[in-house]
């Protein structure tokens, strides 16, 4: 999809055709459906002498294959090895994956803008669960069809970029739940996990927020308030360039591990434009990642604590890799965060946080009231107020 920039939707929230291409020096073959291509495609492809074929003539034209092909075999199947398996095979990453993890220019600024209409439904769907929930009518369900709905009013709106996780109280402990259509757990006092995402004309979002509601355990906020204080830390790290999401991964787990606790999922992964919303080569991750953090790549930022049988916290923010300086030790990197959400401050236990960690948060918080308050009401940029607050 990336390599011809068009976008299809056979796979579910995944803005992808099913496909294979064989790229050499003079000819480029795509095998796809061509009962699925519109006329515009169709055009698009033969005005850029693209060849299209039939998507199952790709094993037999893949045999007549002679010489040294470039091919990724942590990405290729056996079938497709078996049939060029005579050749010269070159282990390699596919170069596109390295080249559309680095933004442009355009896909940047289009992104930015994006997470502000998107975090902009953020606010109205948690102006909407503070005010609704002890009504009693809401579930974990009926909340997911809500901040659904509300994506689906943006301009440009695509699709989910993955299934929204929306989980109360004990279930959102499992990391990827999914709330059932039927006997949906009521949501009351507690914590309420939200991890959800848009896909956009102009890019992809993904953005988690813990919210709490009503009367809450201390614990619960002290948990908050620990994987809050590592996504800051991460958030505002600067670090040499040649480092990897390796890392940088303890900058996020660090306050979690100082009181044994941990989460058994990466801290962060690559987002695609308008494509997977999970995308390689980089991450950020406990375990060994060779691949360095570049100058516009984006990351996700999604420590979380994970308590079996009581509760699940995660805050997700998306990363911008940008330079910060060069100094005769070297070139330095940083992030600029382009989520833009609060984070519930009646979450968070402020004595547990330092002098540094609430001017960071309240100069976030500043910046997303100002961002998002031409796209609310009245009533909610009250709301959006109150939790952007100074701590």
């Amino acid at each position: 999809a990336w390599i011809y920039n068009f976008r299809g939707d056979d796979v579910q929230h995944n803005p992808v055709g099913l496909s294979f291409t064989v790229i050499s020096e003079k000819k480029a073959s795509l095998y796809i459906n061509e009962d699925k291509l519109t006329k515009e495609a169709k055009k698009y492809f033969k005005d850029n002498k693209v060849e299209i074929k039939g998507y199952f003539e790709f094993f037999e034209d893949i045999k007549k294959l002679k010489g040294n092909i470039l091919v990724d075999f942590n990405k290729t199947s056996y079938a497709i090895y078996e049939a060029i398996s005579k050749n010269n095979l070159i282990n390699s990453m596919n170069p596109s994956t390295y080249l559309k993890a680095h933004k442009n220019e355009t896909e940047i600024a289009n992104t930015k803008d994006i997470h502000v209409q998107d975090g902009a439904a953020i606010v109205k769907f948690m102006y909407w669960l503070k005010n609704n929930y002890k009504k009693g009518n809401i579930t974990e369900f009926s909340a997911e069809e809500k901040i659904n709905s509300l994506r689906e009013k943006i301009e440009g709106y695509i699709d989910l970029s993955f299934h929204t996780i929306s989980a109360f109280g004990k279930n959102a402990a499992m990391m990827h739940y999914s709330a059932p259509e039927k006997n949906s757990t009521k949501i009351e006092d507690g914590v309420y996990l939200l991890d959800s995402g848009g896909t956009y004309l102009k890019g992809t979002t993904d953005i988690t927020r813990t919210f709490f509601l009503g009367k809450v355990g201390k614990q619960e906020k002290i948990d908050n308030t620990l994987v809050l204080k590592g996504m800051l830390a991460l958030s505002r790290a600067k670090f040499l360039f040649g480092a990897t999401g390796t890392n940088l991964d303890i900058l996020a787990r660090q306050f979690l591990w100082n009181v044994g606790i941990d989460y058994k999922c990466g801290t962060g992964h690559g987002v695609g434009h308008i494509l997977n919303v999970h995308e390689g080569p980089h991450g950020i991750r406990f375990q060994y990642n060779p691949q360095r953090l570049e100058v516009g790549m984006i990351v996700t930022n999604e420590p979380g604590a994970y308590i079996e049988g009581s509760h699940g916290i995660r805050i997700e923010n998306e990363l911008l890799v940008k330079e910060a300086c060069e100094t005769e030790h070297g070139k330095f990197l940083e992030f600029e965060t382009i989520t833009c959400a609060p984070i519930d401050l009646d979450g968070i236990v402020k004595s547990l946080l330092t002098k540094e960690e609430k001017e960071q948060l309240n100069n976030y918080h500043k910046e997303v009231y100002e961002k998002l308050k031409p796209y609310l009401t009245k009533a909610e940029q009250a709301f959006l107020k109150e939790y952007t607050k100074e701590i």
